[in-house]
C-alpha cells in the first residue's frame, strides 16, 4: 500500500464526470503494467468529486515493483478509456 496525493481531472479536462467513494477499484497503469487497485479514502472524506484533491491510500491488487523517483502509477476509470 502507498499513500498518494490525488487530483481528479474533470469532465472539462477531458476525463471524469462522476464522483467516487472509498473502495473505488480503478485500473492503475505503470509503464506496460495494467493492475487493478483499490482507493481507500480517509475516514473524514466521504466522496471525491472531479476537480478535488485528496490524500488517499492506494493498494495494488497484484505485486508490481515501484521505485522512488520514477513515474508514479496513474489511474484509469474502469468504465472509460480516459485516465482519472
Amino acid at each position: 500500500m502507498l499513500e498518494a496525493e490525488i487530483y481528479v481531472l474533470t469532465k472539462d479536462e477531458g476525463v471524469r464526470h462522476t464522483a467516487f467513494f472509498s473502495n473505488y477499484r480503478p485500473q492503475f497503469y505503470m509503464r506496460t503494467a495494467n493492475i487493478t487497485g483499490k482507493v481507500e479514502l480517509p475516514e473524514e472524506v466521504k466522496i471525491v468529486m472531479p476537480g478535488d484533491n485528496v490524500t488517499a491510500t492506494l493498494e495494488l491488487l497484484a505485486p508490481v515493483p515501484l521505485e522512488a523517483g520514477h513515474d508514479p502509477p496513474y489511474m484509469m476509470c474502469s468504465y472509460c478509456k480516459d485516465s482519472c
